[in-house]
């Protein structure tokens, strides 16, 4: 399985201000009684709050600008999906179930909001750490999962699939 990781990905200055405004008690986030939730693959033992910024060929957020850095820097041609996730601490770490986010291959990244222990493991075993201001860029369409934290009040992520 071909990836990168970049750490170091947003200049400073922009990481920290994405990451508060994300972080604020003003950016709504919206509970998801399941993690994976992709074809027939359910993860009903895991939950996350979620905000989805593009889907279904639309914009589904007014928070929409938010992203728009990372559009120019991966070189983004077609938005497929981009969401970010926030999954709560707990006292065990808990490894949500293997999934693809789709059936065909494609560009994805995951970009790591804050540094914490959980992690997100690709289908050759390989765990990626939760680094701040770090992505990861791979084909989306490859086995992946992720993790909450157990050191962090949350982890964060900001996902990608595009083209």
């Amino acid at each position: 399985m071909n990836y990168k990781i970049v750490y170091d990905f947003l200049p400073r200055d922009e990481y920290l201000n994405l990451r508060n405004f994300l972080f604020s008690p003003t950016f709504p986030w919206y509970f998801h009684p399941e993690v994976v939730s992709y074809g027939d693959v359910t993860d009903a033992n895991s939950h996350a709050f979620m905000h989805t910024f593009y889907d279904k060929h639309r914009i589904n957020s007014q928070f929409f600008e938010c992203i728009e850095t990372f559009l120019d820097k991966l070189d983004i041609k077609s938005l497929v999906r981009s969401k970010v996730n926030l999954y709560t601490s707990t006292s065990e770490l808990v490894e949500h179930k293997m999934h693809k986010d789709a059936t065909f291959s494609m560009k994805g990244a995951i970009y790591y909001l804050n540094s914490n222990d959980g992690y997100t493991k690709l289908s050759n075993g390989n765990k990626i750490e939760s680094v701040e201001n770090s992505i990861l860029l791979f084909d989306p369409s490859t086995e992946h999962c992720s993790t909450n934290c157990t050191d962090e009040k949350a982890r964060c992520t900001l996902i990608f699939n595009y083209f």
